[in-house]
């Protein structure tokens, strides 16, 4: 979820300016975030709530980050398209497409049909299924 509430600083400036009153601003804390993610935005700054049960804060502090690289990108340049925006940067990119694909193989350009009858005259005796205990 998104919200931006850019009436923030008026309406405390009006609650403010009534006569006899002196007016603080305290932070509240949301027991429980009513959506998975949510990003909440004013014209002073912004915030995060997220689900605990989904995110950890380091999760949650990385999407922060792309977000406002994200923003900063399309700001300094207005005429770009969100989708022409890197979400990740150099060392996520790098980390996504070659850290986490783990070891290269070379694999041989046959169909499934032709792996399933090599391996069938492999172990032609073996079990090939078994379904709520049986054959």
């Amino acid at each position: 979820m998104l919200v931006l509430n850019n009436t923030e600083s008026e309406a405390a400036t009006a609650v403010a300016s009534l006569p006899d009153l002196d007016v603080t601003g305290q932070p509240v804390g949301a027991g429980a975030a009513k959506f998975d993610l949510s990003f909440r935005l004013s014209e002073h700054g912004g915030a995060l709530d997220f689900s605990t049960d989904l995110f950890d804060r380091v999760s949650a502090r990385g999407i922060v980050d792309r977000f406002v690289r994200v923003l900063g990108e399309l700001a300094a340049d207005p005429g770009r398209s969100v989708g022409d925006v890197e979400v990740l940067d150099v060392v996520e990119r790098e980390r996504v497409l070659v850290g986490w694909n783990g070891e290269v193989r070379g694999v041989r350009g046959v169909s499934l049909p032709v792996l399933f009858a090599e391996q069938v005259e492999r172990s032609a005796d073996a079990v090939a299924v078994v379904c709520g205990g049986g054959l």
